[in-house]
């Protein structure tokens, strides 16, 4: 370390406070990029999973909607409360095709849950073909029975597979949210330690710097003023280190 002594005392003092403005620097930098990698994970729990299970739920509610309205329409006797029950059943259809819209866009990445989308979007198909080209009709041409009889038969039969579908979809979307949320645990643990290795090393090294700093200046400055004092007393064989 012999050229630094040849340094000059603002060099000395610059390289010194340097080091330890570059060490807080990485702490900071560190600290602010494991706190990003944290909200990107939040957010994915929130816009990804969060906002599936929203919709997927909403789906199930509106299918229930539909299978209830039909079995209204064809219980109900006038044909006001039949067109109220139809107009309410277009509403959740129109709700339901928006909702895979949203779905398939969301989780184009994820090929497993578009699997299921797809499966889910092709029984609801079937299901709302058989609806609105054999129940309806039969409701309004006066066949309750027959349109009961398809209600709890094939159409019943539809609608489970669609339930077990939407089902199956709750619990990947919920395995998933759960494994964000076990990642984002483990990785404050291991921010957590990281940043706390970081700033015990950067306290350590401000502390060395601070030693040697006085060892370089401070120590050197005493010498030379007890010298100083020494000289104004009279003492003349004061001899100061290079």
């Amino acid at each position: 370390m012999s050229w630094f002594h040849n340094f000059s005392t603002r060099a000395k003092l610059f390289t010194g406070f340097g080091l330890v403005i570059v060490l807080l620097t990485i702490v900071i930098v560190a600290a602010i990029s494991n706190i990003t990698s944290m909200e990107e994970v939040r957010d994915e729990i929130f816009y990804h999973e969060f906002a599936n299970s929203v919709d997927i739920l909403t789906m199930n509610s509106r299918l229930e909607g539909i299978r209830v309205g039909v079995l209204t329409m064809i219980a109900a006797k006038d044909r006001a409360e039949k067109e109220t029950q139809r107009s309410l059943i277009r509403e959740a259809n129109s709700e339901i095709e928006s909702l895979f819209k949203t779905l398939y866009e969301r989780n184009r990445h994820e090929p497993e849950i578009s699997r299921h989308i797809e499966d889910l979007d092709r029984t609801y198909v079937d299901f709302k073909d058989t609806r609105d080209r054999r129940i309806v009709p039969l409701v309004y041409s006066g066949k309750g029975a027959q349109a009961m009889a398809l209600a709890t038969g094939v159409q019943s039969e539809k609608y489970a597979r669609m339930s077990n579908l939407v089902n199956n979809l709750e619990d990947i979307m919920k395995q998933k949210a759960l494994g964000h949320i076990k990642k984002s645990s483990q990785d404050a643990g291991r921010y957590i330690t990281l940043f706390l290795a970081l700033g015990t090393a950067a306290v350590a090294a401000s502390l060395l710097v601070a030693i040697f700093l006085n060892r370089l200046i401070a120590r050197p400055l005493k010498e030379i003023s007890d010298a100083a004092a020494r000289v104004s007393s009279g003492d003349l064989t004061v001899n100061i280190r290079s």
